[in-house]
């Protein structure tokens, strides 16, 4: 108990431990001087003082101007009862004698705050120096740290995964580049979900185990003061979780848990729009962000929307390349149900007719056979065509009634099937796509009327008025139910369908088992010109 009482005195008394070695070395000083002149003083008759004016320098110069007062006061009092005349006394001094001390005493103020202003000149050349060293080591280091991020940059941007469009690897990259850049152990991508009330992780990277993860999720109703942080910020740097009002709604859940006691975040945009975050987590250690940083991690933010970019432009490329197949496959198959199938129906009819004229009318017959071979070879040259995505040829020979007409005479030349073709209003030119679907819409119609309604009359009309062009096949076969159970089996009737949506046309068919078939396609002239 004593002795801590006599620390706390010591403490709290007017020199501390530094103050009284240099008091000491003071008197220790003064001491010395004195004992010196001394000596000297034996060999001469005039007393000598520049010692004592020694010890004031070196005590101001060490101790500061304490010591140095306290050197002058001792050097005064010894000088004057040991080295002024007359010698051991104080009474006896004349105003010579006084003189001579004030003289002495008035030098060694000089010198008590001369070296002082010294020592205060030294010290403040010593904290200048320190503070420039300190600011140059700073600059060095933040040089470091700037050529560190240039090369993580620089590395980002030449990597093949972000050009590629593959997101994965992409998001892996850029969380091992940030996390050993900055030397942190976490860095996290969050995406927000389309109502744009959560946030879901998509790539979360951890350094000590160099280990990569997803599937984390925070919804906007439980971090309002986070989210609404989010619209405006180009950085949310925190130094300290445990005070930043910013982040408070995550701290019991998500930071404490996980050590995290400063966080560095910065949006993902793209288009302007905010679409996530990346998340940069310190762990344990609080850690005071700078610009430098802040900047950083905005870049890496761009380079996360980047990646998006280009994988949604990958993924939209291959979506559009898929359909591309796809459609061309249904063309395809359009084309071929329209040219060989059609034709192999005319074939048949045909062939019948040949067969039932063989025994009677050798030469009718033979007339048969010859059309079936025709109609091969039309079909084979117009699915040849097709692969090749021309012009039908009945189009090239003529305009579109003509070759409804010329269609319909030689699939059904010598039927019981009485097939009409004409044509009203005044004709006028429809675009290449226009004409050969309609020419296939009403092919198709007319082989289903032959085929599986089996009509005995067939009337074709194509119709050109100022604002549309009308095609209308009318049949008296067997005719059948309106469902859609019979238009999704019925291959014919799709393609008709996708027929008329490719061309922006009005497809209707009205039809009733044993009422006949009319099919009726309608084209606006201002969208097909």
């Amino acid at each position: 108990m004593l002795r801590k009482q006599l620390i706390d005195w010591w403490q709290e008394a007017w020199l501390s431990r530094t103050e009284g070695k240099h008091y000491g070395v003071a008197i220790l000083a003064v001491f010395i001087a004195f004992l010196l002149t001394l000596w000297l003083n034996q060999f001469t008759s005039q007393p000598i003082v520049f010692l004592f004016f020694a010890a004031i320098a070196i005590s101001s110069w060490l101790g500061g101007i304490k010591p140095g007062l306290v050197v002058t006061v001792l050097s005064a009092l010894l000088g004057d009862y040991f080295l002024f005349p007359p010698l051991y006394t104080f009474a006896d001094h004349n105003s010579s004698d006084i003189a001579q001390l004030f003289e002495f005493i008035l030098v060694a103020l000089i010198i008590c705050f001369s070296f002082e202003q010294l020592k205060a000149k030294q010290r403040a050349i010593t904290v200048t120096n320190q503070r420039l060293e300190q600011e140059v080591q700073e600059r060095i280091e933040r040089e470091r740290r700037l050529q560190q991020y240039t090369q993580a940059l620089s590395e980002l941007a030449n990597q093949p995964a972000i050009a590629e469009g593959d997101l994965d690897a992409a998001l892996n990259v850029i969380t091992e580049q940030a996390a050993n850049a900055l030397d942190i152990e976490r860095v996290s991508v969050w995406l927000l979900n389309g109502d744009r009330t959560k946030l879901r992780c998509i790539n979360l990277y951890e350094r000590s185990q160099h280990r990569h993860s997803a599937g984390l999720e925070r919804e906007q109703a439980d971090h309002p003061t986070y989210f609404q942080a989010l619209v405006s910020a180009r950085t949310i740097a925190v130094s300290d979780t445990r005070t930043d009002p910013r982040v408070q709604e995550f701290w019991l859940t998500w930071l404490e848990p996980n050590h995290i006691a400063s966080l560095l975040d910065a949006p993902i945009r793209v288009g302007g729009e905010l679409v996530g975050m990346v998340f940069h987590e310190q762990v344990r250690t609080p850690r005071s962000w700078e610009l430098i940083e802040q900047t950083f991690v905005g870049s890496i933010a761009d380079f996360v929307a980047l990646a998006l970019e280009v994988s949604q432009r990958k993924q939209a490329e291959a979506a559009l390349r898929a359909a591309s197949i796809l459609e061309e496959r249904n063309r395809m198959a359009r084309e071929i149900h329209d040219t060989l199938a059609q034709s192999f129906t005319g074939i048949i009819v045909q062939l019948g007719n040949a067969s039932r004229l063989m025994s009677t009318n050798p030469i009718a017959a033979q007339t048969h056979v010859q059309t079936s071979r025709d109609l091969a070879r039309t079909g084979l040259a117009e699915a040849r065509r097709s692969v090749e995505a021309l012009r039908p040829r009945l189009l090239e020979e003529g305009d579109l009634c003509s070759a409804l007409n010329q269609m319909a005479t030689q699939l059904f030349s010598g039927s019981q099937t009485h097939i009409t073709c004409n044509r009203i209003g005044e004709p006028y030119a429809l675009p290449t796509e226009v004409e050969s679907n309609l020419l296939r819409i009403g092919q198709e119609a007319v082989t289903n009327a032959l085929k599986y309604a089996q009509a005995s009359y067939i009337q074709i009309e194509l119709i050109y008025n100022s604002t549309q062009c009308i095609l209308r096949v009318k049949d008296d076969g067997q005719g059948f139910a309106i469902n859609p159970v019979s238009a999704n089996n019925g291959y014919g009737l799709l393609g008709m369908s996708e027929r008329s949506d490719r061309m922006g046309a009005q497809l209707t068919i009205q039809s009733a088992p044993g009422q006949g078939t009319e099919i009726t396609v309608v084209c606006n002239r201002e969208e097909s010109i």
